[in-house]
């Protein structure tokens, strides 16, 4: 492989220097009359408008309106303490950029065209082009000069960020570091560690530069909205059967946006009998059940049934099967398969009318406790008695269904008032009684964002072990392979991939195992991965989606926010956005992304290329070091496990899955530009303190802990990650102390600590807690409102005006004595907020409120650590074109997302079997395995991602 690339990377070095005139050109008009030298751009002439002047930094990057405030502090507080230190009247110039793809644009342009800031945000697909050339400063070289605490001085610089740098999350510096001139050999992110005051590779212990320190180490994972899994609705859904003899009265509905398949609305006619004369229910048991009783009902509710009865919605621990169909257009499976409905018909045709089976484990909202001490890490900085509830990724999907079906056929109201009586509280979008038409609810979204699928496939492919590109970030195909056309369907796992990379992962335990990760379009376990994602779409998801319709007037992140959408994508980053949303209407939840079908308690389902496979785990035992990788083992005898699973069962099962799901895992760094290290005159004083100013903003745990509460992101360091989770338990004095969560502050007793440190909750204090939040969340809505009013005397007060005159007017809870805010905001006027929609989220920052409770908490410090982590596999490829090509929304002849429209009925219900195609020719539709295996696909991605590996070689040379 190493040969390949280096004769690859032989032909673009002649390439580049064919076109070495308009490269160098390009690369060095940015520099203000510099131009590129011998080593890289290194123009010492301020170019930039704020730059330009001799007293002022400048600073450019892009985040949200309520960060940028957050971050403008930070800058402000940093040239005070400087100004302080040395006498000056300096300033910072903060500009910030509300849309992260213009920002990049503009970025761009400004190498090319001129206007450079002193310091910048830097992807690290950037970082090796801009390191060989000039671009940025290698920061390494000033850890014994400035800290980003300008107070410091002599030895005290070097030691203060030698203690910080070990402080933050290894793989957040990684991304960052790089050894100028060693183009071909030096891999991207590898690990990196501090020796002898160096920043070394922890593979050879060589010196590396590190040209931009990482503002923050963000996680993208799953989200749920919590309003959907109250007590009440899963009593419901585990209670009540989809055949329609189970419903009564007349229910409208949902009247969705988008394409003209979707826009009518249904009507249901409930009052027509018992199942058995209407027709087959769409969800039975796939094994007998005896005496279970049903831990969700009010009352001890014993069921026994036998294979193939109707069944509840939603059965936990029990193998169900489903005959899933499109409940947004049709009534009925029959209505569905006869109507064109192309996931009915999929089901009905591969399936042979069958359905799937898969057995659900549980409710994202539910975690259980780990008690074998032998698979604990004794080092984790999280919880590790904590269990969280893991899907596989048909379970993900049948829950999916299952919930959007309930949410869009039965009357149901989360307020717990009446119909007509709802307290001013949301209302559910569909009532009985009614007569008009309602807002669909969307089971689940996962095809926002640029470039589609391949971002959010990520997760999922790491609980197969796959990968989009290999370690080396120049192949997303086996090249070996997409020239060649696939004739064989029924081959396809011989005529794919097996190409690996060798991957430590990390156990529950704190052991390690090597996994040989494949990668690519056209690898087996990405086509898997692959396949399993598109039925999320297909199979699952019930048609018209808001992320796949161009008609659609928001996206899924708007209906996630707005109580529309139960499950969605997630971000570390999204949380002012979140936090715009009132909690009637949206509560957010994390859960983790699914695995791997080996890891189902029992499953049958079709594959990715669409034959019928049955899955059931036989692992004993956790594994540990590299034996964990047997964790996904199946059983000998398949049929033995088609049984009820009791809660030891799902928990041991459960226990496999705990280290086997990743977040996907991003960084952006704070850069300085290269051409401020040959200031001159009345400039020269930027060459150190721009450094110092990244430092300020990315290593030092003040400005951390102020990004932190205002919910721009979670704790970069290390050391802060367990007073972030126990802020209310054994860290009460901590950096976190002042936190204020649905759990109270630090001394309101939400937990009971025992001895061992098992946790309980304390009714009075969880009582206590709830009132303490609502006092706060009102104070918090109210202080918005104000901030936007149209009276000058409202919007002019001051943060400390308007609380003192709120708690005159609003006794405080029990036991409270003041209001606890950060009172760095106290001068601030309300006319300056700023915020997505409301402004709530900057009074949250100042209330320094962050919504997540324990649960959540816990699962954000395993990501940050490591044991729930991927890193973004396209963080180092020059550009991002190659990942849309997998992309399952674009192509007509693959049906998922975009096909939910009914199709064209070719030979009743054995219309779709010409999916097996290989060619164009031979039918309509083809199956994900024979779109990921098409020259046109895999072969495609791979000349797109050779296009962006000679665009950044032609950067070089």
């Amino acid at each position: 492989m190493k040969r390949r690339f280096l004769k690859r990377a032989a032909v673009i070095a002649t390439s580049a220097i064919l076109s070495a005139g308009i490269a160098l050109t390009a690369a060095g008009c940015g520099g203000g009359g510099g131009g590129v030298g011998s080593s890289g751009y290194v123009s010492g002439t301020p170019d930039y408008e704020d730059s330009l002047k001799s007293d002022t930094i400048s600073v450019y990057i892009f985040c949200n309106e309520s960060d940028a405030a957050t971050n403008s502090s930070i800058c402000n507080n940093w040239v005070k303490a400087y100004n302080e230190k040395h006498g000056t009247n300096y300033k910072v110039a903060f500009k910030p950029e509300t849309d992260k793809n213009d920002y990049f644009e503009d970025i761009s342009k400004r190498w090319s065209q001129g206007g450079m800031p002193d310091v910048f945000y830097l992807a690290p697909r950037y970082l090796r082009a801009y390191a060989e050339q000039g671009r940025i400063v290698n920061i390494a070289d000033y850890l014994d000069k400035v800290s980003g605490d300008p107070s410091l001085e002599g030895d005290a610089i070097l030691t203060h960020n030698i203690n910080n740098l070990n402080d933050i999350w290894d793989n957040a510096i990684s991304y960052f570091g790089y050894r100028k001139g060693d183009l071909i050999n030096y891999t991207m992110g590898q690990a990196l560690e501090i020796k002898d005051n160096k920043i070394v590779t922890s593979a050879d212990g060589k010196e590396v530069g590190l040209y931009a320190l990482p503002k923050d180490y963000s996680n993208f994972s799953m989200g749920y909205n919590n309003i959907f899994f109250s007590d009440t609705i899963k009593q419901a859904v585990t209670t009540k059967k989809a055949g329609p003899g189970e419903r009564g009265g007349t229910i409208s509905g949902p009247k969705g946006e988008g394409n003209t398949g979707q826009v009518s609305s249904r009507s249901y006619d409930m009052d027509i009998g018992d199942i058995s004369t209407y027709g087959n229910s769409v969800v039975t048991y796939a094994t007998g059940v005896t005496n279970y009783d049903n831990p969700y009902t009010d009352t001890v509710e014993s069921i026994t049934a036998s294979k193939g009865d109707a069944a509840p919605l939603i059965n936990i621990g029990i193998p169900t099967t489903y005959k899933p169909f499109n409940y947004y257009l049709y009534n009925t499976y029959d209505a569905a398969v006869t109507g064109g409905d192309p996931i009915a018909n999929l089901c009905e045709t591969f399936t042979n009318g069958e359905g799937y089976t898969v057995t659900i484990p549980g409710f994202p909202d539910e975690t259980f406790e780990i008690t074998d001490e032998s698979v604990k890490d004794p080092n984790a900085p999280y919880d590790t008695s904590l269990g969280h509830i893991v899907y596989t990724y048909a379970e993900y999907g049948a829950l999916c269904w299952a919930m959007g079906y309930y949410l869009n056929t039965f009357p149901w109201d989360q307020s717990g008032g009446t119909n007509t009586d709802h307290g001013g509280k949301y209302i559910a979008p569909i009532e009985q009684g009614a007569s008009g038409t309602y807002e669909v609810i969307y089971p689940s979204e996962q095809y926002d964002g640029e470039n589609g699928s391949p971002l959010y496939l990520l997760p999922w492919l790491y609980g197969n072990d796959a990968d989009l590109i290999d370690s080396m970030g120049r192949f997303c195909a086996d090249d070996t392979l997409y020239n060649t056309a696939v004739t064989d369907a029924s081959a396809w796992k011989n005529a794919a991939s097996k190409k690996t990379n060798a991957v430590l992962k990390k156990n529950l335990d704190g052991t390690y195992r090597s996994v040989d990760v494949q990668y690519g379009y056209n690898s087996e376990r990405f086509i898997e991965t692959f396949g399993a994602f598109m039925a999320h779409g297909s199979d699952w998801s019930g048609g018209d989606t808001a992320d796949s319709v161009t008609a659609k007037t928001g996206n899924g992140w708007s209906y996630f926010r707005s109580g529309k959408c139960v499950f969605y994508g997630a971000g570390s980053w999204d949380s002012a956005t979140r936090n715009e949303s009132k909690p009637e209407v949206f509560s957010f939840g994390q859960l983790p992304a699914p695995v791997s079908e080996d890891y189902a308690l029992y499953s049958k389902i079709k594959d990715a290329n669409y034959e019928m496979v049955e899955y059931a785990n036989g692992a004993t035992s956790k594994g540990t070091g590299n034996a964990a990788y047997n964790d996904k083992a199946q059983a000998t005898d398949k049929s033995a496990a088609l049984k009820v699973y009791n809660k030891a069962d799902i928990e041991k099962n459960q226990i496999l899955r705990q280290d086997k799901w990743a977040a996907r895992m991003d960084t952006v760094g704070y850069a300085v530009n290269g051409q401020t290290q040959n200031y001159s005159g009345a400039h020269e004083w930027k060459k150190e303190a721009a450094v110092s100013l990244a430092m300020a903003l990315t290593i030092e745990k003040d400005a951390q802990t102020v990004l932190t509460y205002a919910g721009a992101q979670l704790p970069n360091f290390i050391s802060q990650t367990s007073d972030f989770l126990n802020y209310n338990t054994t860290a009460k004095n901590g950096t976190f102390s002042e936190m204020l969560t649905p759990e109270g502050f630090a001394n309101t007793g939400y937990w009971d600590v025992a001895q061992d440190g098992k946790l309980t909750v304390n009714a009075a204090g969880a009582a206590k807690a709830k009132q303490i939040w609502d006092y706060y969340y009102g104070l918090a809505v109210d202080m918005a409102s104000a901030s936007k009013s149209q009276t000058a005397s409202v919007k002019n007060q001051t943060v400390k005006a308007f609380i003192e005159n709120y708690v005159s007017s609003h006794p405080l809870p029990a036991g409270e004595t003041k209001i606890r805010y950060d009172t760095s905001f106290d001068n601030d006027t309300l006319s300056t907020f700023t915020g997505a929609v409301t402004n709530i989220s900057y009074s949250m920052k100042i209330l320094r409120m962050f919504p997540f409770d324990y649960s959540d908490r816990d699962l954000n410090v395993r990501m940050q650590y490591g044991l729930n982590a991927v890193r973004d596999s396209t963080m180092y490829t020059y550009g991002t074109d190659w990942t849309g090509v997998v992309d399952g929304r674009a192509p007509t002849y693959l049906l998922c997302y975009n096909n939910a429209s009914p199709l064209k009925l070719v030979s009743g219900r054995t219309f779709l079997q010409d999916m097996k195609r290989t060619t164009s020719a031979q039918g309509t539709y083809r199956t994900p395995a024979m779109h990921c295996l098409d020259v046109s696909i895999a072969g495609e991605a791979q000349k797109k991602l050779n296009n962006q590996v000679q665009k950044e070689w032609l950067e070089l040379y």
